[in-house]
């Protein structure tokens, strides 16, 4: 059991973690608004490669930096950036060109046990409905 001092230390760390991270997007922002596209650009790229970020927050971040390099004029570098967010976070903006499908993974066997169980169920869920059909007439 965690002592009350602990659960304070660890708001204080979580949210500090979070004021740094949006330090870190914010020097970038201003960067971008600075007129420096290509540094703003990089230090995205940096946050990005640099970070353990999750897969919406990632793609957050490659839209923002989607966004900066179709400001400067590079619609090309801008399309892959988009089409990299919303790879990794489909309540972006669609890109022009969709990104490659991919596959839903099939973690357990559930899946299949499942198609096994209606294989078996199914019959007998007709056979019951033809008695109670039959016994009503």
């Amino acid at each position: 059991m965690r002592k009350p001092w602990q659960n304070s230390l660890m708001k204080f760390s979580t949210s500090k973690l979070a004021l740094f991270k949006l330090a870190e997007k914010e020097r970038a922002i201003n960067l971008w608004s600075d007129r420096y596209h290509e540094k703003a650009i990089a230090r995205l790229e940096e946050i990005i490669v640099e970070k353990e970020l999750d897969s919406q927050t990632q793609g957050w971040r490659e839209q923002l930096a989607a966004r900066i390099a179709d400001r400067w004029g590079h619609s090309e570098r801008a399309e892959v950036f988009q089409r990299q967010a919303f790879a990794h976070n489909r309540n972006l903006t669609r890109p022009k060109v969709l990104p490659p499908y991919r596959p839903l993974l099939v973690t357990s066997g559930c899946d299949v046990g499942f198609y096994n169980l209606s294989k078996i169920l199914l019959p007998t869920c007709i056979r019951v409905h033809q008695l109670i059909s039959s016994n009503r007439h």
